[in-house]
């Protein structure tokens, strides 16, 4: 069984590390002093994520007890040899699909000049929630079934050398898709499943995007004059302290409150203590050390914002459909991973998108009719709206409801396999996830005039504000049955329904597309 990612649609799941003598960090990601007398480099360690094709993944965490680089790796996986580098201070709860083809920053440590095989890895309670292709939901926790197994120690292809003040990196590929077990009708368990992959540095290039990393606002200084300054951002996922982000008049500070344009934050208002979301991204300079830099900064912690986040479960009518939610802020009563139908007046409610420089225009989402199954959203809730039944809301029947006035389209995971690459900037993919309806029988309620219907395919979308990844330059790199992740912003465009006669298939304006590892 295929599963694939609904809620934040990310199923490969890899743990980036890299080491950067020049850096330093704070707080939970401090960097750990080397012995005495020895020659070391300084190791960065992320995580990041990425979807397979199949099943609706709604939610998926695991707990990283441990995790050790080793000198040696013996035959039943045992860490053996001097010395060996613990990557965490303590164990670190893993959201794994909240990071959504972005990334997350762990920690940093010094690492001893040596050669390393491969790393021990250690983990522990899950709960995991999947739609099956039935429509079906399961849960299941390691209270009810226990990881199938707890512990692996991936190896290097040809083994780690570190060198003293030089840089070196490399990636934990965790692969959830078949990580989770399962057969043709059930989930079954969970058994971790990861892999090795060196990375290489290049000088004055970009490592890694660390997309939507939300977290406390320290160490800020800031020169408004030039909108430009520096802070240090802990990150809410890892507790980890990511130093010295730089911004500048490049960087896309705050977001409209309102169909005015006022924004909720700017570089006079930004300060201290404040809880952010800031696209990071990572990039060496000229003498091979990474810094990081602030592409986009987000208030998430205003005292009197009420939102909600999450994935479009299903659309009733043009101005009612069910919300997955994710993540909230300033809405304790509700829990992530519960349904909340949500309604809002379509004359007065705000649509936004998160468009960044992606070529897509303002009708592609400004009222309900634009509302489609699988798409993000982060909705400003009308207050004092909110309805949490007693029951709670682990399903659509507990009918949970609220109310928003504005929504705002975020950006989508989906994974899935080349169907057509004819069309090229353009391409094609099916086998999609279950939230877009299987053939032959499982229809959905994805949008307003489509109750009972499936998306059979997607069309991607590319442009030079696409990132291709994992060996791929361009859609002409793509073959046939290549089994990719894409992400961007998910458009109803002219989808109707089922079959080449009643309409387009949906589109995604992409931002990345990666080969599945």
């Amino acid at each position: 069984m295929q599963i694939s990612g609904l809620r934040k649609v990310a199923w490969s799941a890899p743990l980036f590390a890299l080491a950067l003598a020049s850096l330093s960090c704070g707080g939970a990601g401090g960097t750990s002093p080397p012995p005495v007398g020895t020659s070391s480099g300084t190791g960065y360690f992320f995580i990041a994520d990425a979807p397979p094709a199949g099943t609706s993944v709604l939610k998926f965490e695991i707990t990283l007890s441990g995790a050790t680089l080793c000198p040696t790796v013996g035959t039943a996986g045992e860490c053996q040899g001097t010395p060996q580098v613990s990557l965490l201070d303590s164990p670190l709860s893993l959201d794994l699909d909240g990071l959504q083809l972005g990334s997350a920053f762990l920690s940093s440590k010094s690492v001893q000049v040596g050669t390393y095989a491969g790393v021990k890895l250690t983990f522990s309670d899950y709960d995991l929630k999947v739609m099956l292709p039935d429509g079906t939901i399961k849960e299941l926790t390691d209270l009810t079934v226990p990881l199938l197994a707890s512990s692996l120690t991936p190896t290097f292809s040809s083994g780690l050398t570190v060198a003293n003040n030089t840089s070196f990196g490399f990636v934990l590929d965790f692969n959830a898709n078949n990580s989770i077990q399962s057969t043709a009708t059930a989930v079954t368990g969970v058994s971790p499943v990861v892999n090795l992959v060196q990375l290489p540095l290049t000088t004055q290039q970009p490592i890694i995007d660390l997309a939507a990393r939300k977290g406390r606002v320290s160490s800020l200084t800031k020169t408004c004059t030039t909108d430009s300054g520096s802070f240090t951002l802990t990150d809410s996922l890892t507790g980890a302290a990511i130093a010295n982000i730089s911004f500048d008049s490049t960087t896309l500070i705050g977001e409209p409150t309102d169909a005015t344009a006022e924004k909720d934050i700017t570089c006079a208002t930004f300060a201290n203590n404040q809880i952010v979301e800031v696209d990071i991204l990572a990039r060496t300079n000229a003498q091979n050390a990474v810094g990081f830099f602030a592409r986009q900064i987000q208030l998430v912690g205003a005292a009197t914002a009420a939102r909600l986040q999450g994935t479009v479960f299903q659309v009733n009518t043009a101005s009612e459909f069910v919300l997955f939610v994710e993540s909230r802020e300033n809405l304790s009563t509700v829990p992530t991973g519960s349904f909340i139908t949500v309604s809002f007046d379509p004359l007065t409610a705000v649509f936004r998108m998160d468009a960044g420089d992606l070529p897509v225009v303002a009708t592609d989402f400004d009222a309900g009719s634009d509302l489609l199954a699988g798409q993000k959203l982060k909705l400003d809730v009308t207050a004092d709206s909110l309805f949490v039944a007693t029951t709670g809301c682990k399903t659509v029947a507990d009918l949970c409801t609220a109310q928003a006035d504005g929504l705002r389209l975020k950006q989508t995971t989906l994974s899935g396999r080349v169907a057509d690459t004819a069309n090229d900037p353009d391409f094609t993919i099916d086998k999609l996830p279950s939230i877009l309806g299987l053939p032959p029988g499982f229809l959905r309620p994805l949008s307003a005039d489509c109750q009972l219907c499936l998306a059979g395919s997607v069309q991607v979308s590319t442009s030079s504000a696409t990132a291709f990844g994992s060996g791929l330059t361009n859609v002409s790199s793509l073959a046939v049955n290549n089994i990719v992740e894409v992400r961007g912003l998910l458009i109803k465009s002219g989808f109707t329904g089922p079959g080449p006669t009643s309409g387009f298939p949906p589109t995604l304006v992409a931002t990345q597309v990666r080969l599945q590892p």
